[in-house]
């Protein structure tokens, strides 16, 4: 990246012209507050040309002189890096023949570009041509186009993405994705394809389990164990449907019980996931001893359990929280963002987004655990009556997020309602547990 665009940012006006001169020499750049408090910091680091030193296989120094980019390491660099980014993209996004047609959202060193292909395909090598101006440029293996209308035809869209081609640039980088791409890692396109992308997730998950054995202490194995799993795979139970993650979030929770038996070499007990819904007259007395084995192992600890939460039990409530808090926030984006999202979830008529879809019948599931979805009246009423005990599944309803979340009023879901929603609820299988 240039360093000379990193101190123009900085200075809040450019020393010269960038993006092919949609950036003029001498126009007000922004800078985020935070970066500019710390100028004369990146001034000492970065405005003068680093030598660079590392020891060679064969034993022999080597010197090089730095001079583009951030170094390696800087904890400033994912910061600079983006701001930077900003600045050329606001400048080719912002341009009247393009405002308006197409958006971009940023994650890093990730842009995603949302808008009608033909627009998408007209704005990227203008982007490809902004980046350059500041010695960056698009990952060619990695660039890639989806959409999801022409998932239909019978040839997925190839007839007419070369018809498209026909008329660009043959050096032309973005690449036709029929079945789906990958946002920030989560899969979007076909269920196939998000299938085949969760599964090499759980092999390579499942396949690192058995390295946790070489820790002798019990409760950092247990910690890391959770960790290790729940936490790499929770991302995509967010993200995407329980219909698509609840499979691969079943072996996960049967792959962690087989891991902490290994541990404490015993045989497994997470066969008995098959006997929580048998009627125990119907079980050998082996079999009632490995179920509770297993209930006892799911309990929260508060309860005399081991607090191992089933990954498989949090699929719905997870994805119910995530897709409720971007409901409400793509409501509260602009008037025409709200007009997107229905006023009532029953009687709705396709077409609709498909995650609209997946929040219904994720809210289905949630009702018939035994949630309760609380309307605006209910989160105002000044003496609410007392919940029942054992106090059930609080979760806004969809009133709730769509009249909280037009723009001008205060929204009511935050960190607090997510983690009601994000509570484990205990599976009811016998009397005691």
């Amino acid at each position: 990246m240039s360093r000379q665009l990193m101190m123009d940012i900085l200075a809040g006006t450019a020393s010269q012209d960038y993006a092919g001169g949609l950036i003029a020499k001498g126009q007000h750049l922004a800078c985020p507050p935070g970066l500019r408090e710390h100028a004369r910091h990146f001034q000492a680091y970065y405005g003068t040309q680093g030598l660079l030193t590392f020891i060679s296989m064969a034993g022999t120094s080597h010197q090089l002189r730095s001079a583009q980019g951030v170094q390696q390491g800087d904890v400033w660099s994912s910061a600079l890096f983006c701001a930077a980014l900003h600045v050329l993209l606001g400048a080719v996004l912002e341009d009247p023949q393009w405002k308006g047609r197409v958006t971009a959202r940023c994650f890093a060193d990730n842009i995603q570009l949302c808008g009608p292909v033909s627009w998408v395909v007209l704005i990227t090598p203008h982007i490809r041509s902004a980046l350059r101006s500041a010695n960056l440029e698009l990952n060619a293996d990695e660039s890639l186009i989806h959409i999801p209308a022409w998932t239909t035809r019978t040839d997925k869209g190839a007839s007419s993405w070369l018809c498209l081609l026909s008329n660009v640039d043959p050096t032309f980088v973005l690449q036709h994705a029929p079945d789906g791409i990958k946002i920030v890692g989560n899969p979007l396109g076909s269920d196939a394809f998000c299938q085949i992308t969760f599964a090499k997730r759980t092999t390579k998950i499942i396949d690192d389990l058995p390295k946790l054995n070489v820790l002798r202490d019990g409760l950092a194995h247990f910690i890391l164990l959770k960790a290790c799993a729940n936490t790499r795979f929770g991302f995509f139970m967010r993200c995407s449907p329980p219909r698509l993650t609840e499979p691969h979030a079943r072996l996960l929770d049967d792959a962690m019980v087989n891991a902490l038996c290994s541990y404490a070499n015993i045989d497994s007990i997470a066969p008995a996931r098959a006997l929580l819904d048998t009627e125990p007259s119907r079980l050998t007395f082996s079999q009632l001893q490995m179920r509770d084995a297993l209930i006892q192992l799911r309990l929260p600890t508060k309860q005399g359990g081991l607090g191992l939460t089933a990954i498989t039990s949090t699929c719905t409530s997870a994805f119910y929280s995530a897709t409720a808090s971007t409901i409400q926030w793509l409501a509260g984006l602009s008037p025409s963002h709200a007009d997107i999202i229905p006023a009532l979830p029953r009687g709705f008529q396709p077409p609709l987004p498909p995650f609209l879809n997946d929040f219904y019948t994720a809210s289905e599931v949630l009702l018939q655990a035994g949630a309760v979805f609380l309307t605006p009246p209910q989160l105002t009423n000044p003496h609410p009556p007392p919940p029942p005990s054992p106090p059930p599944l609080r979760c806004p309803a969809w009133e709730t997020l769509i009249s909280k979340a037009r723009p001008g009023n205060k929204p009511l879901l935050f960190a607090p309602a997510q983690k009601a929603v994000t509570k484990f609820i205990v599976p009811r299988t016998t009397a005691w547990s």
